[in-house]
């Protein structure tokens, strides 16, 4: 699947259970990302593995919560409606990402405050397509970290997301 179909399943999915009834702002679409990225420190602080099952077969762990900030990022650019990027501008998010040898070897509590860092600056730019190209490169990072653990951070996604489709209309949120 190419990445613009996977985001255009993602963010549909979003609008089909409600997230985008209401209009969101910038800074609140960064927070629930960054939330995302923290929840995976919790995981971690916790002493949960990568990935695990929870409740009613609920996807958890600290690569499950780092792929909900990645779907979440998928699903705001999704909603801003940007146009397809090329293979080229992916294959540059890819190189972009790659630290030293290819790997991402830093530890959970660094790459985190990393992915904070990149998903914050995107507050300081009004240009769509710097927001995404910032955005799209926090993901990366998080998908490289993953895969640099052994698994694949696509299948990842495709498990969570396949998840949220069975999930109830505006889950979790209280109003």
């Amino acid at each position: 699947m190419r990445l613009q179909e996977l985001i255009d399943d993602i963010h549909k999915n979003a609008v089909e259970h409600g997230w985008w009834e209401t209009a969101r702002s910038k800074p609140e679409i960064i927070a629930l990302i960054n939330s995302e990225w923290s929840e995976a420190l919790e995981e971690s602080r916790a002493g949960h593995p990568l990935v695990w099952l929870g409740e009613h077969d609920k996807p958890e762990g600290i690569a499950v919560e780092l792929v909900d900030g990645v779907i979440r990022i998928f699903d705001y650019l999704g909603q801003m409606g940007i146009p397809d990027m090329s293979e080229g501008e992916v294959e540059d998010l890819y190189s972009h990402a790659r630290l030293g040898s290819g790997t991402i070897d830093a530890n959970l509590p660094e790459v985190i405050a990393w992915l904070h860092l990149r998903t914050s600056e995107t507050l300081t730019n009004d240009l769509p397509i710097l927001t995404r190209r910032q955005l799209l490169t926090a993901a990366m990072i998080a998908l490289r970290w993953i895969s640099d653990r052994g698994l694949d951070p696509i299948e990842v996604i495709r498990i969570k997301h396949e998840y949220n489709k069975t999930r109830p209309y505006k889950h979790g949120k209280l109003f």
